[in-house]
């Protein structure tokens, strides 16, 4: 779920996987992790007895006291870390981080904050930025005075999903208003027109049709699950398409190599432009 909106995803790991990152933000790819190079980046800190903490990059298991894996912190002070709590030998946390980072260990180089720093935050987009309405006039072909909250309307919605998922083409899909207002996407090269009569069989409702430059839902879940396999030789921590249908991967630092990495294993499946790559990492600008 997003503000206003969701995206119907569908295929292996369909949700971007930010672990405990915020808004990670793409970070560009700034050559390597070299002792030089700080990075930022808010996540929860885990200790386990007397074991060094982690930092949770990959995600944090909701059990209690909470469980995760991830690269060592050197130099924490827990007395810095404003929400940290104890129980059962673990300690956690969450907080803004800062440091270098050589592979392994995430070496803090500030104290650890509970605000996020000014180069952190993002400018957020309005909802109707998110989550576009496709098209002016969502009704064509429909009844206006559907109501897709009855029980009628629910068991439409279902059909609309399944029968969207199973379009030639298909892409994504997105709803502008939170709950009903559906915008459905195809790969280029596909009939949108054909698709948006076949959708209204099952769906009277709001409904937006349309054929952008973007690779099929088959082909993002097969670079998904390329990605995710044992010997794809590169780290990718999570991977999802969102309201553009663009994939999107999640890695530790996105640096020129690494970005590489995930363009050669997605190669066959997609373009350059069809992919985006997330460092939940960020370099801290300096100055």
């Amino acid at each position: 779920m997003r503000a206003r909106g969701f995206v119907v995803l569908s295929g292996v790991a369909a949700a971007v996987v930010a672990g405990c990152a915020g808004a990670p933000g793409t970070a560009p790819a700034d050559g390597g992790t070299d002792d030089a190079t700080e990075y930022g980046v808010q996540a929860t800190v885990l200790q386990q007895g007397e074991d060094d903490p982690v930092l949770c990059l990959g995600g944090v298991m909701e059990s209690f006291p909470p469980q995760c894996g991830g690269p060592t912190v050197a130099g924490l002070d827990w007395d810095e870390v404003a929400d940290a709590q104890s129980a059962s030998g673990t300690t956690w946390g969450t907080g803004w981080l800062v440091g270098t980072y050589d592979g392994e260990t995430f070496t803090l180089t500030q104290p650890v904050a509970a605000e996020p720093p000014a180069w952190a935050v993002p400018e957020q987009p309005g909802a109707e930025e998110m989550f576009p309405a496709l098209c002016d006039d969502p009704y064509r072909g429909g009844d206006e005075s559907f109501d897709p909250d009855d029980e009628e309307g629910f068991a439409a919605r279902d059909a609309l999903l399944l029968a969207a998922e199973g379009l030639d083409g298909y892409a994504t899909s997105y709803v502008s208003d939170g709950s009903s207002a559906f915008n459905v996407v195809l790969a280029s090269g596909h009939d949108a027109e054909a698709a948006h009569a076949a959708l209204r069989e099952v769906w009277p409702g709001w409904l937006c049709v349309v054929e952008r430059d973007v690779p099929t839902r088959a082909d993002t879940a097969a670079a998904q699950e390329a990605l995710h396999s044992e010997d794809a030789g590169v780290e990718v921590l999570g991977s999802g398409t969102g309201v553009d249908g663009v994939l999107e991967v999640s890695v530790e630092v996105a640096s020129d190599d690494v970005v590489a990495a995930v363009h050669e294993v997605v190669a066959p499946w997609l373009a350059p432009e069809h992919v985006v790559v997330h460092g939940l990492l960020r370099p801290v600008p300096q100055g």
